[in-house]
């Protein structure tokens, strides 16, 4: 059986890149340097203006900083939390989705309004159901090879089920 490949839903692939041919220059890059890694990845396809992994970045200076210091802004909001004596650190913003725009708001705010509150929670969810499809893959893949690891991720899906069971309440 052969091996079909696609971008995982919600990935912005640039228009006419082929996951096929991605998959392929990726495993190329592996070959080439020994390993494969973002750095890796990068050289390679600076090398290659002709490549699907070119195609898939940004190379205009101008767009390509600006979007990174986006990133940058995003880590900086995700990375406070309130540490409070006596009680669990939480992250001071959370991100939510409020007349079809997206913002980040105190945590404090959003779980004192059942609106936000629910829009947090359907994110969280997705999230967790994520992290399950993940852990439901490397189990599928052990089980095929007989790894050693397959009895502790079976019981970490039975504990992600479990949260998304609480979570779909």
């Amino acid at each position: 059986m052969t091996a079909k490949f696609q971008f995982i839903n919600g990935f912005r692939a640039a228009k006419g890149v082929d996951p096929a041919r991605v998959q392929q220059e990726l495993e190329e890059v592996a070959d080439i340097y020994g390993k494969l890694t973002a750095e890796n990845v990068l050289l390679y396809a600076e090398q290659r203006p002709e490549s699907a992994l070119y195609a898939s970045m940004e190379w205009n200076d101008g767009e390509a900083a600006r979007k990174f210091r986006l990133h940058q802004a995003y880590n900086i909001i995700r990375c406070i939390i309130v540490v409070e004596e006596q009680k669990e650190p939480y992250r001071s913003f959370t991100l939510v989705k409020q007349n079809d725009e997206t913002e980040y708001l105190p945590t404090t705010v959003v779980i004192q309004n059942p609106d936000l509150l629910a829009d947090g929670l359907r994110r969280l969810l997705r999230e967790v159901e994520g992290a399950k499809n993940s852990v439901e893959q490397l189990i599928r893949i052990a089980e095929q090879k007989g790894h050693s690891a397959t009895r502790k991720l079976h019981r970490a899906n039975a504990a992600i089920t479990k949260a998304v069971n609480v979570l779909k309440v």
